[in-house]
């Protein structure tokens, strides 16, 4: 079996996609890594309708700020689509969210795909920013840690919060259609145990945040035949599709089929 990479513009990639699709290429699973924010929904929903049904993992690539994207290999600049087929192997995706329910509701104001103006829970609506910063003193989190504390989806993905503005937050993934999300929580050394447990998984490539790898004090060992790498936000399969998170592990195991 062949696989195929796909690498350049979204419009590109997909349209590409779209003709191996129309003759009957089905992979096994699929990696995709992202130069830039904008656009990485859009396209794994355009994807996920090529590809129905199909594992995926990856991520965005790591960058500094000022830069405003990633590299990518080969060169693109959206995307590269890792289409793997290997009749030898059954791949699946599996995740971890390492971040504590802590069994709190919020409802949110955006301002737009990733940002949050006002977040109200049962003290009232307040401005996002504060509201964090309070929640943050109360839990007894140093005010430059925004990876101790996230809000998640109802199914459980995190999204990463970061000032935006005076008063608002801008999340590292598009919101979650519905209004809600939930407080998760965790202290850093319990997050890196939960890590180093995830990528003692075998033979599984684990995609993991840049955020959550700030809570390791060290190395960590990973599991026979797996590797692990820490990217701006991550790729998971929830419920048969992709989904953009952040501050989540997300592993493609392949398992020999009998």
């Amino acid at each position: 079996d062949a696989g195929e990479v796909l690498a350049g513009t979204y419009e590109n990639v997909l349209s590409e996609l779209a003709d191996k699709a129309a003759t009957g290429f089905q992979p096994d699973a699929a990696i995709v890594f992202f130069a830039k924010a904008p656009g990485m929904e859009d396209f794994l929903r355009q994807a996920s309708r090529l590809l129905p049904g199909v594992p995926f993992g990856g991520g965005g690539a790591a960058f500094q700020r000022p830069a405003g994207a990633g590299v990518l290999l080969p060169a693109a600049k959206d995307a590269v689509l890792l289409l793997i087929k290997d009749g030898r192997y059954h791949f699946a995706n599996f995740w971890a969210n390492v971040h504590d329910n802590m069994d709190r509701k919020v409802q949110f104001r955006a301002g737009g795909e990733r940002t949050i103006l006002s977040l109200r829970d049962n003290e009232g609506d307040k401005p996002a920013l504060g509201w964090y910063s309070s929640l943050r003193k109360e839990a007894r989190f140093s005010d430059e840690s925004f990876e101790n504390i996230a809000l998640a989806s109802p199914e459980g993905w995190n999204l990463h919060l970061s000032p935006e503005g005076e008063f608002a937050l801008h999340t590292g993934a598009n919101l979650p259609g519905g209004g809600e999300l939930f407080v998760r929580q965790i202290s850093s050394d319990i997050a890196a145990q939960r890590i180093a447990d995830f990528c003692g998984n075998e033979n599984t490539l684990v995609f993991g945040c840049a955020g959550l790898q700030s809570m390791l004090a060290g190395s960590i060992q990973c599991g026979a035949g797996t590797l692990a790498g820490f990217l701006h936000g991550e790729v998971l399969t929830v419920d048969g599709s992709p989904r953009f998170a952040n501050l989540m592990m997300s592993g493609l195991k392949a398992v020999i089929k009998s």
